[in-house]
């Protein structure tokens, strides 16, 4: 059975807070979708999503399937939040989401978080001199510190409107940013959060501190956008593009490039022709810039496979295409031994035979003479021989033989003297 990973690197890391100040008896969270499964191939069958939640750490009392929630990112999905109601105010609650796939695979838990529902208002200032920069797929978002002293974090508010904000980023304490402040005070700092693969499109945003008790404070009364436009550049192909048998199957594995802007991977495969005709594997395979990846294509047939993968970027562009191919052998079977079949027996009577001790072989049989010492001794008993030659394939192919040999010389003997 598969699973799928859930960690902070591929996160169904899930972050929360409320829109605005805090909203009594409601958590919103969010949370980034999975890109693998535990043995490293890529999740390609992703059917949704549950919250978990309840009053004490680690033991929740309370499942919803919440399917894919509510999509806050441009088509192909990577970000989801879900805003969970009717909570107690007073009650801190602990959170934590799955995923599961389309055959009800579930992950294990992503990581923790925890709010106090409380219906006090905030006091805690809204930052200042909020800023925005964007460069091809990427924007950053930079603000003033409040003059407060107990700040625990942030959280980034994104939406298509000035009025309506349906993206939220948990951004902790956030990054440093080096520009002074723009409205300055002692000990006033700048903080920033940066976006990448943003598609293209009009963006607003506004900022808000938190306290270590998760209360919200003013909404930032600045609320500025940015409007990024489709650039033409293509991004970089994929380095390192190889294929490798892999059980009954080919394991494609390569390097994304560096492109800030990178986000997906179109994967084609044509069988014992180099040249196609190629059939997609997957045309929307997310990734992450500089990341190492794997993709598993199984139940082949033997035979040459034949792959080649582009690479495309949040504002459309694919590029050229990188190739690789590896051959499935059918296995061998194992090798087989027929033993000779002895030759016929005469009836003619055997020649008067001396005992001696053959001068080669394995130290048995016996040295014909045919009784009239002409020197012609030659050997009738054509079994004794066919047993040597028997011997002497056996020597070659079965090790140790010592107790055979000496059974087979045993035998000989016998028949000699019978």
């Amino acid at each position: 059975m598969k699973t799928i990973v859930i960690s902070l690197v591929f996160a169904v890391v899930i972050c929360i807070g409320g829109i605005g100040v805090a909203i009594s008896g409601e958590a919103i969270l969010t949370w980034d979708y999975p890109t693998t499964n535990t043995d490293g191939s890529a999740l390609t069958d992703l059917g949704g999503f549950k919250v978990y939640y309840g009053t004490s750490s680690g033991s929740y009392s309370t499942t919803i399937d919440v399917a894919f929630a509510t999509c806050i990112t441009a088509s192909p999905c990577s970000i989801s939040t879900y805003t969970v109601a009717n909570l107690s105010n007073g009650t801190t609650y602990y959170f934590a989401a799955t995923a599961y796939d389309t055959f009800y695979n579930e992950s294990a838990y992503s990581n923790e978080v925890s709010k106090i529902i409380s219906s006090i208002s905030p006091t805690i200032p809204a930052p200042t001199g909020i800023r925005l920069a964007w460069s091809g797929g990427t924007i950053t978002v930079s603000w003033d510190k409040p003059n407060y002293s107990n700040i625990a974090g942030y959280q980034v508010s994104r939406g298509p409107t000035p009025t309506l904000f349906n993206a939220i980023y948990d951004v902790g304490p956030a990054s440093a940013n080096s520009s002074p402040c723009v409205v300055s005070y002692a000990g006033c700092s700048r903080r920033q959060y940066i976006m990448y693969r943003v598609s293209p499109g009009t963006y607003y945003f506004r900022v808000e501190a938190y306290n270590p008790s998760g209360n919200i404070g003013e909404a930032s009364a600045d609320v500025i956008y940015v409007t990024t436009v489709a650039d033409t550049t293509l991004p970089a192909d994929v380095s390192d593009f190889a294929a490798a048998p892999y059980g009954t199957g080919i394991r494609l594995s390569w390097t994304n490039p560096n492109d800030l802007d990178f986000c997906c991977l179109w994967i084609e495969y044509s069988f014992d022709n180099s040249t196609g005709p190629w059939i997609t594997l997957n045309n929307n395979l997310k990734g992450l810039p500089g990341g190492q990846q794997t993709y598993d294509h199984l139940n082949l047939l033997t035979g040459g496979h034949y792959y080649r993968i582009h690479t495309r970027d949040v504002s459309g562009n694919t590029t050229s295409t990188e190739y690789t191919g590896a051959t499935l052998a059918s296995k061998l079977a194992p090798e087989t031994f027929s033993e000779p079949t002895p030759a016929q027996q005469t009836s003619s009577r055997e020649p008067t035979q001396k005992r001696e001790k053959a001068p080669t072989g394995f130290g048995c049989g016996t040295i014909h003479h045919d009784g009239d010492d002409s020197g012609n001794n030659s050997n009738e008993d054509g079994s004794i021989v066919v047993l040597f030659q028997v011997i002497n394939h056996m020597q070659q192919a079965i090790t140790p033989c010592k107790y055979l040999f000496g059974v087979i010389c045993g035998k000989a003997r016998l028949f000699r003297d019978r």
